[in-house]
């Protein structure tokens, strides 16, 4: 029978003030303390030891007498007597104060491994801790392979290493949590390593029985030591580590290779992305769930930090990038050094980067004046991609996560507000798109002076292939500054119709078409979009074109679509284009009329990709549908429907003065 009782010495316990005080304090809660016990069973018994445990410092555990026959060390013998009060004879009782309690840490190194602090932790304690750190229960997704080969090596006595690599959050600590569940009792967390070291990773090896020690993120030096202990070892120990570089694996092996382990733990599949996204999400909107799906790009740390936002996600989303960044950052520097960040930082302003143009990588460097040649930065890269952060296809590479990046580059602006302009000036036509793709990313303020520099198109050129990458890099810009680009093309749309009517190229009609529409779904911008569709789509009616902006007009009045221009707005669009005087024009507002009312078609549903957080989405349109002017649109043009399409089958074409 074993009992602790202690009094901590706080402000508030007596012992802080009169240690006599405490010790008498003790004494009146041990009294008859054995005799309560057996008063509790449910089978009274007679225990033969009963085991106290304090953490005040008695003395010595022997009586003695001074010269003047004063009793001495009697500490103990009076909290023996308390405790035997009343109590059956034959109850032996043992009491372990400080004094013993430190000797016995002192003499035996396991209690001194685990009662040191945060030394080794169980099963339950880490996973505890892993579950406070993110409050969320996630689920376990996309990771039934990793899962597998994990199992594997656990069960093999021949595996004595195990090393997990992959870059911060991606989930290397949950896989050893799920790999080692069945085997939680004889698992150890550790977080003091260089105690471990120090003391050997035999100390938590007892018998025959065999265990596994846990260690995340130990440093190079660190896991070389730890895996030669577990090899040399005759205990049975199997040693997991997390690390987050591929070059950081043990390299020591003693004898055959099969004895050390590693297997590198890469980002979620888009779907099981989606699936722990839509797991641990509450009350976010489709867009904001698929920013956040660009942004993690599988890695499930940044899912769940941004998940954890909720609907505050738009009012919080750049203290997350800031908080993501900086924990990247600390891990890359403290893990690969200076240098490697200077690397991350030059390849910050592209999605991705060609490495087989020496001419890109040479304007990045000089544009961010790092300070290093591109040999230095080349081999940072190399560095990066071990680490898991770069993710290479062929001869480009990109630096992941994108959130990531984009926080970089953030900084990066911060610090030179004309570095944006500076780079777009030196680089050709495919990386000024990949660089504006970025700055999407990273949602600047509308009246960042970078917008109007990079505004830069001149619609009185007369090439076309030149005008069709002016309006491409508009395109690009759309998704980034789309309130900026549609006040710029509320000035320049005349002057690029003309121009277009000029070359006489459909293509680039097309291509302006697209623009706008991008531009629909902003919340800031969606108004003005609306008037510039329309104005192109009765363009297009009026000189004879053939592309998608009529369709694009059309499907603005489909019902059911959630839209940030107003019904009145489309009402009024529609009456100014029944009153031309051109009958193809008020075709297109009968037709526009038709899929209004075609409510199969209005329930197919669209897609729509997200590039950037940007304002909350437009929602509501069923509330909208009792508006009057919505009740007067509908009555009116359901008529006009039927008409139009009476006539037509009767292959009568309708007059010039034609009007509804």
């Amino acid at each position: 029978m074993i009992s602790i009782l202690f009094l901590p010495p706080t402000l508030e316990s007596p012992w802080f003030h009169a240690p006599k005080k405490a010790f008498r304090q003790l004494c009146r809660r041990a009294k008859g303390a054995i005799t309560d016990v057996i008063g509790r069973l449910k089978v009274p018994v007679t225990p033969a030891l009963y085991i106290l445990f304090t953490n005040l410092q008695l003395g010595i555990d022997r009586p003695g007498r001074a010269r003047g026959n004063r009793s001495l060390n009697t500490k103990t013998k009076k909290l023996r007597d308390a405790l035997l009060r009343d109590a059956p004879t034959g109850v032996e009782v043992e009491i372990f104060d400080a004094g013993k309690i430190e000797g016995m840490v002192a003499r035996h190194r396991a209690l001194r491994l685990l009662l040191s602090e945060r030394a080794a932790l169980t099963w339950d304690e880490a996973h505890r801790r892993e579950l406070n750190q993110w409050e969320i229960d996630a689920p376990f997704k996309g990771r039934e392979v990793d899962l597998k080969q994990l199992d594997a090596w656990l069960s093999d006595d021949a595996v004595r290493v195990i090393a997990l690599t992959g870059p911060n959050s991606i989930g290397k600590t949950r896989l050893t949590h799920e790999g080692t569940r069945a085997i939680a009792p004889v698992t150890f967390f550790i977080d003091n390593v260089s105690g471990l070291i120090s003391d050997g990773i035999e100390t938590l090896a007892t018998g025959q029985r065999s265990i596994v020690v846990v260690v995340e993120d130990p440093s190079k030096e660190h896991a070389e030591q730890l895996a030669r202990q577990a090899l040399g070892s005759n205990q049975h120990i199997k040693l997991v580590m997390t690390i987050p570089s591929q070059r950081e694996i043990p390299a020591t092996v003693f004898g055959d290779r099969a004895r050390v382990k590693s297997r590198h733990i890469g980002p979620l599949s888009s779907e099981n992305a989606r699936q722990l996204l839509d797991a641990t999400a509450q009350n976010i909107d489709s867009r904001a769930r698929d920013w956040i799906l660009l942004q993690a790009a599988g890695n499930p740390g940044v899912i769940l930090a941004a998940a954890r936002e909720g609907k505050n996600l738009r009012q919080s989303a750049d203290d997350l990038r800031e908080r993501l960044t900086l924990s990247f950052q600390h891990r890359i520097e403290a893990r690969l050094g200076p240098n490697a960040l200077k690397a991350a930082l030059i390849l910050s302003p592209l999605v991705y980067v060609r490495l087989d143009k020496p001419v890109e990588l040479a304007v990045l460097i000089e544009a961010i004046e790092c300070g290093e040649n591109e040999t230095v930065i080349r081999r940072e890269i190399a560095e990066l991609e071990s680490f898991g952060c770069i993710r290479r296809r062929g001869e480009t590479v990109s630096l992941v996560p994108p959130i990531f990046a984009a926080g970089l580059l953030r900084q990066l602006i911060g610090e030179n507000e004309h570095l944006p302009v500076r780079l777009f000036e030196k680089l050709d036509h495919a990386a000024r798109k990949r660089l504006i793709e970025r700055l999407v990313t990273i949602e600047l303020p509308n009246d960042a002076p970078v917008w109007g520099k990079l505004l830069t198109l001149r619609p009185d050129h007369a090439v076309p292939d030149e005008l069709n990458e002016q309006l491409e890099l508009l395109e690009y810009l759309a998704r980034a500054a789309p309130r900026v680009v549609a006040s710029f093309l509320e000035r320049e749309l005349n002057n690029l119709l003309q121009n277009i009517e000029a070359l006489g190229d459909n293509r680039v009609l097309g291509r302006l078409g697209r623009i706008i529409a991008e531009l629909l779904d902003e919340a800031d911008a969606g108004f003005v979009s609306f008037d510039l569709l329309t104005h192109l789509a009765v363009y297009e009616m009026l000189h004879g074109k053939q592309s998608s902006v009529s369709t694009w007009f059309r499907e603005c009045f489909v019902f059911w679509y959630p839209r940030p221009f107003s019904y009145a707005q489309r009402e009024a669009a529609i009456e100014k284009l029944l009153s031309s005087e051109s009958l193809d024009v008020r075709l297109l507002a009968v037709s526009a009329i038709v899929t209004a009312t075609d409510i199969p078609r209005a329930l197919s549903g669209r897609a729509v990709e997200a590039r950037r957080l940007g304002s909350e989405p437009i929602f509501g349109t069923m509330l909208e549908r009792a508006r009057p002017e919505l009740r007067r649109i509908h009555e009116a043009h359901q008529a006009a429907c039927a008409v139009c399409i009476l006539r037509w089958h009767e292959n009568f074409f309708l007059p010039s003065a034609f009007r509804i």
